[in-house]
Parts: structure tokens; sequence; C-alpha cells
């Protein structure tokens, strides 16, 4: 998943002013595990600015699903500041 997860990210890093990705690696971010109740892996979640939860992928996705998810709630956030 990694490399998807880089990639994606890549693409979408400067549409992400508003808004970040978290990787969480369950084995070295207890902490955030913990905060998010993270008790699946993959999950993929996206935070505001200031880390309050904006929505979750569970699972394993293709880059496809993955830019799906990130593209949509770029798409949302801007219609609610509009």
């Amino acid at each position: 998943m990694e490399p998807i997860v880089d990639r994606v990210k890549k693409k979408y890093t400067s549409q992400l002013r508003e808004f970040q990705i978290l990787d969480i690696k369950t084995d070295k971010g207890k902490e955030k595990v913990e905060k998010y109740g993270i008790a699946y892996t993959p999950t993929f979640i996206i935070v505001d600015k200031d880390n309050k939860e904006i929505d979750r992928l569970i699972g394993g996705a293709e880059q496809q699903v993955l830019e799906r998810f990130i593209y949509g709630n770029i798409k949302r956030w801007e219609k609610k500041r509009q």
C-alpha cells in the first residue's frame, strides 16, 4: 500500500491546503491509533487543520479508490466554503 499512498499524496499535495492525509503505522503510532479509534489496517483518515477527522476509508484500496476518496473530500470541502 505504501507506494500507492505515496503516489496519491504527491499527486494531491498542492490541493491539500485545508486538510491532510495521515499515514499512521500501527506499530509506531499507538497514540494516533487510539486517538482515531483505528481497529483495521489500512485505514485512511483525512483530518482538518485542527486534526479533527473529516472522513475515513477502511481497508485496502486500489489507487483509483483512494484518489476518488481524496478528490471527493476536496470537492465537498470546496463547496462547503463557497
